[in-house]
């Protein structure tokens, strides 16, 4: 009997050991994960300039979003277009193969304050955003077709740089012989509290 009791004490206690080994590792995986988002929240980012001719304006919502987008493309206003969207965000998102896994990391490679990316990197960007910026002013200021939106989904955060919204588009032009609706996947940056636009095409593409 006390054979079995010993037995019996001796297994309470393993288990009681190995719960204090799976608790402590517990605790220091959460104490890591606080201690790298407190590092997170203090990356300072820079701002990479490229000589554009717009001023920004981000939005919180879908809907201010695509009013701006809209009314820019329909009044062929490029530059109305051009300032809700972002071309440094717009040039990291095509570098990704995967941007929900790996456009945060990409961004942050380019964009914080200590970043070791080296200049002709830089350079290749500023040159691309600049080169993206005219040719959609002039491809907006120059078009023949009319949007309007049928319906739209709110905003999707991705993840902490990375977000997403769907937009259900009709697109109209006598010229063109076109009368059509076509869901449009938009992506943006989130950056602050605003949002801004890095690229939009027909979802499925």
């Amino acid at each position: 009997m006390e054979k079995k009791k010993a037995v019996l004490n001796l297994l309470l206690l393993l288990i009681l050991i190995a719960l204090i080994v799976v608790a402590v590792v517990i605790w220091r995986n959460d104490a890591k994960n606080r201690k790298n988002e407190k590092v997170e929240e203090n990356i300072t980012l820079r701002s990479i300039g490229y000589g554009s001719v717009v001023s920004q304006l981000g939005y919180i919502d879908s809907g201010a979003i695509l009013n701006t987008f809209i009314s820019g493309y329909n009044e062929h206003k490029g530059e109305t277009v051009a300032a809700v969207m972002d071309f440094v965000g717009m040039y990291i998102f095509s570098e990704c193969d995967d941007p929900e896994k790996e456009f945060d990391s990409k961004y942050l490679e380019y964009m914080r304050a200590d970043s070791k990316i080296n200049t002709e990197e830089v350079i290749m960007l500023q040159y691309s955003a600049k080169q993206q910026e005219s040719a959609l002013i002039d491809s907006i200021n120059s078009t023949n077709v009319k949007l309007e939106v049928i319906e739209n989904t709110e905003i999707e955060n991705v993840s902490k740089y990375l977000a997403k919204f769907k937009a259900k588009i009709r697109t109209v032009s006598a010229e063109e012989g076109i009368d059509q609706e076509d869901w449009v996947d938009f992506w943006l940056l989130h950056n602050g509290e605003v949002y801004y636009v890095i690229n939009y095409y027909n979802a499925g593409e």
